[in-house]
């Protein structure tokens, strides 16, 4: 095996490899690039890989496609995987028909125990196409914003709901740009008009073009608006205007829970170098700082992320919220700066982010190289 051409098959598109072409990084070097309709020039005789995106989420029907063929499948996908792992494992398996695969994703849900010599879960996807799609302007720092916080919750979720009921029995909606809309995609209790919130006064700050869509339950948040201020859509644009009159961010993630996936709502304030606190998972924080960014710990009490019961932590982040309320926000500013300046140039280097998956995926094509040489 050691000796044969290697040839890797693209099943489907992938951002990274059109970003990669751009840096002039080669993720698959010494490698043979092929589109699957070239596949009447498959070999067995080569080495074939396939590159196959597909985001298997709780609620997904798998698709069903035969690549006992491949030497080795490399699931892509730009959202994360659910565990445990050996569930996972046995769902690629039923799904593609091989078990000799690799994952490269952004994170993952209930799968600590996952094997890091065959996945590879810090792609940081989000954090890739933000900064490929967006500008940020840095303004100088004002001694006046409006607000304190933003507060773009998105679709209701607990931790969501937590946040939203905090800000209401603290009586500082007032100070805050808040919206949240009902989760109408599913029939849990948070599919409800009730849980539809939005401040008076967002509309002044939100973007022309995108208040239609942040008023709508269910709209989709990666669909391309026309006439954008900054940015393609929802999720890869920097709400300029409502950063320029609030001071900080509450971001609360997409999971609530037992997860290390980043969305963009984290990807915005490290790109616009904005103080947020984060409502997520237990070791969110932790798994940041792990992927080399800098968290807030020199001024806020970020001990809140290791707290493992969910109503616990929330309680002791939101206690963060308060805090910042009550201090100077430029002196905040001032003493976070190079912090803020670091995680700015860490989440624009590409390269660094692509030479790392290049890294992982070209040791486990060694690997298998030699296993089957």
């Amino acid at each position: 095996m050691a000796s044969k051409k290697v040839v890797v098959w693209e099943h489907s598109w992938i951002f990274e490899l059109s970003v990669a072409r751009k840096y002039k990084i080669n993720i698959f070097p010494d490698c043979e690039v092929r589109m699957m309709n070239k596949f009447h020039l498959y070999d067995s005789n080569d080495m074939n890989i396939v590159l196959y995106a597909f985001f298997f989420h709780e609620s997904s029907n798998d698709h069903k496609e035969d690549l006992s063929w491949a030497d080795m499948v490399i699931h892509y996908t730009n959202e994360l995987i659910v565990g445990p792992w050996s569930e996972y494992t046995e769902r690629i398996k039923n799904s593609l028909n091989n078990s000799k695969f690799i994952t490269i994703a952004s994170g993952h849900r209930n799968c600590y125990d996952y094997d890091p010599d065959r996945a590879y879960l810090n792609l940081q996807h989000c954090f890739t196409t933000l900064t490929s799609q967006c500008s940020v302007v840095n303004h100088t720092l004002p001694t006046h914003k409006d607000k304190y916080f933003d507060v773009l919750l998105g679709t209701a979720k607990s931790h969501r709901v937590f946040v939203l009921e905090n800000i209401l029995s603290n009586g500082i909606e007032h100070k805050c740009l808040i919206n949240m809309t009902q989760d109408i995609h599913t029939r849990h209790s948070y599919n409800d008009i009730n849980y539809n919130y939005r401040s008076s006064d967002l509309d002044q700050y939100e973007d022309p073009a995108v208040i239609q869509k942040t008023t709508v339950p269910g709209d989709g948040s990666d669909t391309a608006v026309k006439g954008m201020l900054n940015g393609y859509n929802l999720s890869q644009s920097i709400p300029d205007n409502i950063y320029r009159n609030s001071w900080y961010s509450i971001v609360a993630e997409t999971n609530p829970s037992n997860s290390t996936f980043f969305s963009e709502k984290t990807a915005k304030c490290l790109l616009a170098k904005r103080v947020f606190v984060l409502f997520g998972s237990r070791g969110q924080l932790a798994t940041l700082r792990e992927q080399g960014y800098m968290t807030f710990d020199s001024v806020i009490d970020e001990s809140y992320d290791l707290i493992k019961d969910d109503h616990a932590r929330w309680t002791a982040a939101f206690e963060q919220v308060l805090w910042l309320m009550a201090k100077d926000p430029t002196e905040v500013y001032n003493s976070l700066d190079s912090v803020l300046e670091h995680n700015r140039q860490l989440v624009c280097d590409q390269e660094n982010r692509l030479n790392k998956i290049k890294k992982f995926i070209n040791n486990c094509i060694l690997k298998e190289k030699k296993h089957n040489g």
